[in-house]
């Protein structure tokens, strides 16, 4: 990030204006560390464990339509009798 000036107010001199800006740095840095990164961290997890569910519950649903054309080929086998 490049340097940036704060706009020249009446009532900040040169030390507060200079404490601000290392306040908002402290400020920033905070929120990357502790804010920013645990809910990015958190996003990826959320995203990759929904990732994992979607490919489990369609390997279920082609278990389960295997499942199904497996019954309906033996339903033809049994007699008529036995039906």
């Amino acid at each position: 990030m490049g340097t940036r000036r704060l706009p020249s107010l009446p009532f900040l001199s040169e030390s507060d204006a200079a404490a601000l800006k290392r306040r908002a740095r402290t400020v920033a840095r905070f929120a990357q560390r502790r804010i920013i990164a645990p809910a990015g961290a958190f996003l990826l997890d959320s995203v990759l464990g929904l990732s994992d569910f979607i490919d489990d519950f369609v390997d279920s649903l082609e278990e389960a339509r295997k499942a199904m054309v497996s019954a309906r080929e033996q339903r033809y086998t049994i007699s008529a009798h036995r039906r």
